[in-house]
C-alpha cells in the first residue's frame, strides 16, 4: 500500500479530497522508478494516469520523419496531463512522454482514476490549473518556432537548463535538437560557434556555460 504521507506533500490537494478516496487511492496506486529516457509506455496509448514524485517526463511530438519537439514537461507534482497528451496519440497525433532523468512515478489505472478522482472538485480545479500551465508552455514554444531563429532558441534553451548563471548542463547535441526540434548537425554547428565566441565549452555528453549573461542577450 502506498504512502500517502508522502504522497501528499508532493500534492497537497489530496489533502482536500475525502478520507475515503485517499484510501482507496493508497490501496490501488502503483509504484514505478523509470532510468533516463525510458519511455512511458512502449506498446501503444497509455492506460493509467502518472503522478510525478520525483525527476520529470518530457512530453514531445514526433514528425512523420522521426525528428522531435519538446512541447513541456511534467515535474514534481504533476499529474493527469501526460495521461491526456498520451490520450492524443490514439487519434493519431504522435505525442510521447519518456523519463528526462530517473524518475518516480505513482500510476493509477484508468479505471481507478474515473471511480476515485474524476469527478472530484477540488480535484477537477488541480488539474485546470496544470492545463492552463501546460496551455501556456506550448503556446511558447509555437511561438519560439514561428518568430525566433534557431540560434536564439538554442540560447534560450541553454540559458535556461544553466538557470541563468554558469553551471554545466548534461545534454548531448542529439538530445538538443530533439529539445528544439532540428537536427544535431545545425546544433553542432550552432554550439561551436558559441565555443569559439568563449560563451560555452564542450564535454562529452554536456555543455559548460561560462558567459550567461552572453546567452541572456543572444536571447533577445
Amino acid at each position: 500500500m502506498i504512502d500517502m504521507t508522502k504522497m501528499e506533500t508532493v500534492f497537497p490537494v489530496l489533502c482536500r479530497i475525502s478520507p475515503e478516496r485517499r484510501a482507496a487511492l493508497a490501496e490501488r496506486m502503483q509504484y514505478r522508478a523509470m532510468k533516463d529516457g525510458e519511455p512511458l509506455n512502449e506498446n501503444g496509448p497509455c492506460q493509467t494516469v502518472p503522478f510525478v514524485l520525483s525527476g520529470a517526463l518530457r512530453i514531445f511530438r514526433v514528425s512523420e520523419t522521426g525528428r522531435e519537439i519538446t512541447l513541456f514537461r511534467a515535474e514534481k507534482g504533476d499529474a493527469c496531463i501526460i495521461r491526456m497528451a498520451c490520450g492524443l496519440a490514439e487519434k493519431g497525433i504522435c505525442i510521447q512522454a519518456a523519463a528526462q532523468e530517473p524518475t518516480e512515478l505513482l500510476t493509477l489505472s484508468d479505471a481507478d482514476y474515473f471511480e476515485i478522482l474524476a469527478d472530484d472538485p477540488a480535484w477537477k480545479d488541480y488539474v485546470i490549473g496544470i492545463l492552463y500551465e501546460r496551455l501556456g508552455s506550448t503556446i511558447s514554444v509555437l511561438e519560439q518556432l514561428a518568430f525566433s531563429s534557431i540560434d536564439r532558441r538554442l540560447a534560450n534553451a541553454l540559458y535556461r537548463m544553466c538557470g541563468g548563471k554558469a553551471a554545466t548542463v548534461s545534454i548531448t547535441h542529439e538530445q538538443m535538437a530533439a529539445e528544439l526540434g532540428t537536427v544535431r548537425e545545425v546544433v553542432s554547428r550552432l554550439m561551436g560557434e558559441l565555443k569559439r565566441r568563449g560563451v560555452v565549452s564542450i564535454g562529452h555528453g554536456k555543455v559548460t556555460v561560462l558567459e550567461p549573461e552572453q546567452l541572456r542577450e543572444f536571447c533577445r
